[in-house]
């Protein structure tokens, strides 16, 4: 009884694209949708012509102070051990 309920049953189009292929398709086809939107956003996000635009001129830094290593801070003292209460 187990058998039949294992058993490959036949397509109701008798036989047709296998679904491999349709999953295949399928992949494809979400692929290709999201590669669409993914151009769409780019697009939209960036503005009206923003890509072409050219890049803004680079800002000019200069250090006022010079850089140096500061002296270590000092340890705090150790706490005296607590007295033990009888």
């Amino acid at each position: 009884m187990d058998r039949d309920l294992n058993a490959r049953r036949p397509s109701p189009g008798g036989g047709g694209v296998s679904r491999r292929t349709r999953w295949g398709l399928l992949l494809l086809a979400v692929l290709l949708v999201h590669l669409a939107g993914v151009s769409w956003l780019e697009e939209t996000l960036a503005g009206w012509g923003a890509a072409q635009a050219p890049m803004p001129v680079r800002m000019e830094v200069a250090f006022v102070q010079a850089l140096a290593p500061a002296a270590p801070v000092a340890a705090a003292p150790a706490t005296p051990p607590r007295s033990v209460r009888p």
